[in-house]
């Protein structure tokens, strides 16, 4: 599921500060009465707590910088145990670490401290304080720690992409039917419309056919009916009109009659004419 921008790292880095801080707790209590326990190591002091606190402290950013987290907690250990404090719980934070370096796929980084881890630290008491060599048994038993851890943190994170696979191969499966499905919704809307305007074209086919069928039907009526109207010729509707215009006119003096005119027009009737102007 996609988060806003910005929610889903502030959640990730609050989970990691919370983890850190409860560890820091827990080792710093761990760690003081371990000190009570062992009487000849370096005593609980300021000193055991600052490098407890970094080591702790450097996992609230595990998840965005792990392998750079990975090796400062490395660091941290390594220089509590060089100065000689008790054997406590700090060994979390150093798990921790390399399990997140190998989920997040760092194998490389991880291999490499782990093996720089299982040459220094059993043989620190050895090298510094002239203390006892580390037994075959001890060796073996590190070396068996480490191979499950990397085993466990690989595990898991090919289970992780496994379901990150998934879960996108369903979401993309989701995405193809949807569009599967408005691809399908505009053909049967394109073919229903096709269909409607076939429908359309055939029916204004017919209809003009029909119009034109009715004309035919209709025209000769109509012109047998014309007929007697039209027997009169254009000389006696311009006659009919001029009558018209004339009567329409309003009564005045009477024009003057040129000589020789038998009639009262205005200007000399046309040869044939029938209405004598």
């Amino acid at each position: 599921m996609r988060t806003g921008t910005g929610t889903e790292p502030r959640r990730t880095l609050l989970v990691d500060t919370a983890l850190a801080v409860g560890l820091a707790a827990f080792v710093l209590l761990g760690t003081y009465f371990a000190s009570q326990r062992q009487p000849a190591r370096r005593p609980f002091d300021v000193g055991a707590i600052a490098l407890v606190l970094v080591a702790t402290g450097a996992l609230a950013a595990r998840r965005r910088h792990s392998v750079a987290v990975l090796e400062v907690v490395f660091g941290a250990a390594l220089v509590y145990f060089w100065l000689g404090y008790a054997n406590g719980p700090i060994w979390l934070a150093l798990i921790i670490a390399y399990v997140t370096a190998v989920f997040l796929g760092h194998r490389l980084a991880a291999g490499i401290t782990a093996a720089a881890g299982f040459v220094i630290f059993p043989w620190l008491d050895y090298l510094v304080r002239d203390g006892r060599a580390p037994s075959p048994t001890a060796l073996a038993g590190l070396a068996a720690w480490l191979l499950v851890l990397l085993g466990g943190a690989e595990i898991v994170r090919v289970r992780r992409e496994r379901v990150v696979e998934a879960a996108r191969i369903k979401e993309e499966e989701a995405l193809r039917r949807a569009s599967e499905e408005r691809l399908r919704i505009a053909r049967d809307l394109h073919d229903a419309l096709g269909h409607h305007l076939s429908l359309i074209n055939v029916q204004s086919g017919v209809a003009l056919h029909l119009n034109g069928s009715f004309r035919s039907r209709l025209a000769p009526p109509l012109l047998r009916s014309s007929r007697p109207a039209r027997r009169h010729s254009p000389s006696s509707d311009r006659c009919s009109t001029s009558s018209g215009r004339k009567a329409s006119r309003p009564l005045g003096p009477r024009p003057r009659h040129s000589p020789g005119s038998t009639t009262w027009c205005r200007r000399q009737p046309r040869p044939g004419s029938r209405c004598g102007w």
